[in-house]
């Protein structure tokens, strides 16, 4: 995960205002979107297939973590890419090689 951290240091006003606003949440709202963490009935096998949309991971993250993300998405029916670096911040830090992606899908 060291692209993500150098995009941290990078980035340090903007993670510092997502940061007060993360500081700003109530109990409640975090509590309440805690509960979005709950499994969604809707989401069977397959419950995707040909929906036109990706699941996007970056390459940095853990393999655990990819290979499960790649396991659901295939059980959902919605194809995955790869974006060259990242982890949690992989859409930030890759905007051309998503914007390709992209264009490359349509």
């Amino acid at each position: 995960m060291e692209s993500d951290t150098q995009f941290i240091h990078s980035q340090t006003r903007d993670l510092a205002e997502a940061w007060a606003c993360i500081c700003a949440l109530r109990l409640e709202t975090f509590q309440r979107e805690l509960r979005g963490l709950e499994p969604d009935p809707s989401l069977t096998p397959g419950a995707l297939a040909g929906f036109p949309g990706i699941a996007v991971i970056g390459a940095d993250t853990q393999a655990e973590w990819r290979t499960s993300f790649e396991e659901k998405s295939a059980e959902l029916g919605i194809p995955t890419a790869i974006l060259p670096t990242g982890s949690l911040f992989a859409l930030y830090h890759n905007p051309g090689a998503l914007l390709q992606l992209i264009e490359d899908r349509a």
